[in-house]
């Protein structure tokens, strides 16, 4: 039988596991689910919509920036914290302004834009570490 305090202990262990504890009438009886957060309900809910340019040839610029870099914008939905999500360009993490639930942009450098290759973009939630892929953005040759 657990003491008093030994069973707030467990109560606040299994509150911080995500397990829901309760007494009922003087017995102590732990119900065992899962507890979705947030963060775990945002990375879960997120859908991309439209996104583009979805490519460029090597070398060239689009949508460019006062700075040089070209812009790509996202369409998503779904809740989530603008804080926690980042825009990826390959191994890349770009600059970003992402507005939750309507979607953000990315500035990619032009060094990235270089050489002709096809890079997965995908967004990622900090927090979880979810990665939704948002499509391959293909960098081609001249014609």
């Amino acid at each position: 039988m657990l003491s008093k305090y030994s069973s707030h202990f467990v109560v606040v262990l299994l509150g911080i596991l995500g397990v829901t504890a309760c007494s009922d009438e003087g017995k102590n009886q732990v119900v065992i689910g899962t507890k979705a957060t947030a963060v775990e309900q945002s990375a879960q809910q997120l859908t991309i919509g439209k996104w583009g340019p979805n490519g460029t040839i090597a070398g060239q610029g689009f949508l460019v920036q006062s700075n040089g870099d070209s812009a790509l914008w996202i369409e998503f939905s779904g809740p989530g914290n603008a804080n926690n999500l980042e825009i990826w360009f390959g191994d890349t993490k770009l600059a970003s302004a992402i507005e939750p639930g309507k979607g953000g942009s990315g500035q990619i450098p032009p060094v990235l834009l270089s050489k002709p290759k096809s890079v997965p973009i995908y967004i990622l939630d900090k927090t979880s570490g979810k990665k939704t892929e948002v499509g391959i953005f293909e960098i081609t040759l001249n014609k």
